[in-house]
């Protein structure tokens, strides 16, 4: 399409202008890029990577850790000798082990029952130092966890699709989001930036322009929040189809930055939508109604619903001036 061979600024977020396959940010958030070249161990601090570790991943591997840390000491304890420990038969068995593994867990955790104690040198050197790394290893897993569960998080949803819908006497292209929690987001803004791969010269490039919208900020945002970018002469969307963004690889890029008050804290959340997302001549469906006893209810199943904005859907390839057509009414 010649809409791409007009001189156009580019606006690059820092994501550079070389082509690459595939989408830059997932709808989750997260940047399509790995490293390599660097073990893994230079390029995460165990800071960051036990933070930033799902749930499941988290408790896996500090239960792991507590389980091996026991084994271990109690196969020195067991190595020592059940004669050094008050309380187990003499005989190397398997439920001495037990008994050794247990005494274990009762030392590292510094519950110490007393039914077993420790009796020589050797044996109350290993206790007392098992005792040392026990608290100093809790210590350190309460600290993680207590990072992970007061690390301020956005949590703000966003629709899967976008749409192109009516907007005043044109067209617009919309995205919705919603947060996800009960507690209001304040002072939320809002970026978005057309990437599109274009051919020069020196080979595809991909290039950047920045979106303006109707509305990019808002002081309060504890409800859905539909984000309008006015497709006219200056925006780089203006004169396109959804066969001219699929051919140029067209991904739209947004940052959303607010201020969450229950953590005192600036929070950010990123999502993209690539042109097979972006659905054309439709409108989001209401997720909002008043509640029985005051108030309003949001039914976020209904985040990514859309209805026909018209009568007629849009063509995939608009004239260069097309009249407006006849937009369905509301219900």
């Amino acid at each position: 399409m010649s809409i791409f061979r007009k001189a156009m600024r580019n606006d690059d977020p820092g994501l550079g202008n070389r082509s690459y396959a595939g989408r830059m940010i997932l709808p989750n958030g997260r940047f399509q890029i790995r490293r390599t070249g660097l073990a893994w161990w230079l390029r995460h601090s165990p800071y960051q990577l036990f933070v930033s570790l799902p749930g499941w991943g988290f408790l896996l591997i500090a239960l792991g850790t507590y389980l091996a840390a026991n084994l271990a000491f109690a196969m020195l304890y067991f190595w020592i000798g059940p004669t050094h420990l008050l309380g187990l038969p003499p005989e190397r068995t398997w439920q001495t082990f037990l008994g050794c593994f247990f005494f274990s867990a009762q030392t590292l955790t510094t519950v110490g029952y007393g039914r077993i104690s420790p009796d020589g040198f050797l044996a109350s050197a290993l206790s007392s130092l098992e005792a040392l790394s026990g608290l100093g290893g809790f210590a350190m897993w309460t600290g993680l966890l207590f990072a992970r569960v007061s690390r301020p998080r956005s949590r703000i949803l966003f629709a899967r699709h976008s749409v192109i819908a009516p907007f005043q006497d044109d067209t617009a292209w919309m995205f919705r989001m919603v947060p996800a929690h009960d507690h209001p987001l304040l002072e939320a803004e809002v970026w978005a930036t057309f990437s599109w791969v274009q051919d020069e010269p020196t080979g595809r490039v991909r290039r950047y322009r920045d979106l303006h919208f109707d509305r990019s900020s808002v002081r309060f945002f504890p409800m859905n929040w539909t984000l309008v970018h006015p497709i006219d002469a200056e925006s780089p969307m203006h004169g396109l189809s959804a066969k001219d963004m699929a051919e140029a690889e067209v991904e739209i890029m947004v940052l959303v930055r607010a201020h969450d008050e229950t953590y005192g804290q600036t929070v950010h959340a990123r999502s993209s939508w690539r042109a097979a997302e972006i659905l054309w001549g439709r409108k989001y469906a209401n997720m909002a109604e008043n509640a029985e006893d005051g108030g309003v209810v949001l039914d976020l199943t209904r985040l990514g619903e859309t209805t026909p904005a018209y009568s007629q859907a849009i063509l995939s390839e608009p004239d260069p001036d097309p009249p407006l057509p006849q937009l369905v009414q509301s219900q």
